[in-house]
């Protein structure tokens, strides 16, 4: 087996032979190669402006370099230099998150999952590019908008969504309104580690803590939007609600009282392995806020009482 190689070291190589092949790329491009590469060198600098005409645009998306992205890999020279013989993109799953816990950069779930190619491990993640490749060609080869991130994220991203105008400066409005400016881009890139969340006590939705939606917050919200993060919002009621109803199911919950005596004997219970795959890094705060809303609302509490009803009488009923 190969000798193994430092994060740092790997993400220098990946990076390194990614501005090579993008500096190959624009050469090819008139006008607009100066400002490309300027954008592309100064990708972390978000207050910055973009403005491209119609025919930059154009230019640029002719390039191709979103196709470039899904086909590109280390050649010899760099597998030889890395001491590896990983693909480019598995190598950079590998040492993404050096010996920080390997989560998805949008919802911290653990990224448990581990392959093995050539006698070396590398998680099972995909790769978000957090400016759209397809609407941005111009950062497809960036790695500082690369972000591994677990399926169910992947599937539910933004596409091709995102701010339409100054964009960069667009989204560095909206990490402010979200508390997180100052963190992002410091290593390993985690977008919303930041961010606490909290149940709404009006309808149970899972909100930014201290930033209600309203005008001052418009951006930030568009950004969570962009993100797929109220469908993910969603799985984590869902997730919730399913493993309290199995609780109560398995307990032989057999009254209103009973019931409510069991929620607030798991008011402190630490649920963190049971929601796991499904909080937003891992915040068990939620799990208690959870059940706070169930146990403090009466319409909630009649409503899981009238299901755990429902479900003995099924499950005593004989053919």
């Amino acid at each position: 087996m190969l000798k193994e190689i430092t994060r740092e070291e790997a993400l220098s190589v990946i990076k390194e032979y990614l501005y090579q092949e993008f500096c190959d790329k624009i050469k090819s491009l008139s006008v607009v190669k100066d400002k490309v590469k300027r954008d592309y060198d100064n990708f972390l600098d978000f207050q910055k402006y973009e403005n491209y005409t119609e025919d930059e645009a154009k230019e640029l998306n002719d390039l191709s370099l979103n196709k470039m992205y899904n086909s590109i890999n280390f050649i010899k020279e760099q597998k030889e230099k890395l001491k590896t013989d990983l693909s480019l993109k598995q190598c950079f799953r590998k040492y993404y998150f050096g010996l920080a816990p390997q989560r998805c950069c949008f919802c911290g779930q653990l990224l448990e999952k581990i392959e093995t190619a050539n006698g070396e491990d590398y998680n099972i993640s995909t790769i978000e590019h957090i400016f759209p490749k397809d609407k941005f060609p111009q950062y497809a080869l960036c790695i500082d908008n690369w972000a591994p991130c677990c399926s169910e994220c992947n599937s539910s991203i933004k596409g091709d969504s995102f701010f339409e105008s100054n964009p960069r400066k667009e989204f560095y409005d909206a990490l402010v309104q979200l508390g997180i400016s100052d963190s992002f881009g410091k290593e390993p890139l985690q977008i919303w580690k930041n961010i606490s969340f909290d149940f709404s006590k009006i309808n149970g939705e899972i909100l930014i803590k201290g930033k209600p939606e309203g005008p001052t917050n418009k951006k930030a919200f568009q950004l969570l939007g962009f993100y797929g993060l109220n469908n993910r919002y969603k799985a984590i009621q869902r997730s919730f609600y399913s493993n309290l109803f199995n609780l109560l199911k398995c307990h032989n919950i057999g009254s209103p009282e009973a019931m409510e005596s069991f929620l607030e004997g798991y008011q402190n219970t630490n649920m963190q392995e049971m929601v796991s795959d499904f909080s937003f890094n891992n915040y068990p705060e939620l799990w208690h806020e959870f059940i706070d809303y169930v146990l403090y609302d009466y319409n909630n509490l009649t409503a899981l009482w009238e299901e755990i009803k429902e479900y003995n009488k099924l499950r005593y009923f004989k053919f």
